[in-house]
This record gives C-alpha cells, structure tokens and sequence, in this order.
C-alpha cells in the first residue's frame, strides 16, 4: 500500500471503531434503563363477576336507571368486603 491508500485505510479504520464504540454506548445505557424497570409478579386482572339475576321478586319492581347500577354495584362491594373482613 503506498501512503495515501494508507492515510484512507487509517480514516476508514478510526471512523468504524468511532461509530462502534458511540453503538456500544448507547447500547450499555438501554441496558441500564432497562435494569432500573421493576420486574416481579404482573398485578392481577380481576375476574368478571356476573350478577345472578333475581328469578323471584315483586312483579311490579321497576329496572334500574343508568344513574342507580353505578350505587347498587357499590353497596354490593362494601357487603363483600365486610364479609371478608
């Protein structure tokens, strides 16, 4: 190789192990970020829990507005917890 074939091959050597060593960081500080994610047990998805529909009562009861299912369902949930507690 004469000396300017050289000069180049030196360019093109120093601007791979540059660009290879910017690659390198980058790749070291996703790894970081990625070790300060929690890992553990995903929070569990509740279960559907289907309201047994009432086979007997009043013949006249009235349904409930959109307005009354949010409250009923409420009242329902704070007599399960007292049950369990």
């Amino acid at each position: 190789m004469n000396e300017e074939e050289r000069h180049h091959f030196d360019a093109q050597a120093t601007a791979i192990e540059h660009t290879s060593r910017q690659q390198l960081l980058l790749l070291a500080q996703r790894r970081v970020e990625e070790q300060a994610l929690p890992i553990g047990q995903p929070n569990t998805i509740p279960r559907r829990r289907f309201i047994q529909k009432k086979t007997h009562g009043r013949a006249d009861a009235r349904a409930l507005t959109a307005l009354e299912l949010p409250k009923r369902r409420l009242s329902e949930d704070t007599k399960v917890l007292t049950i369990k507690a």
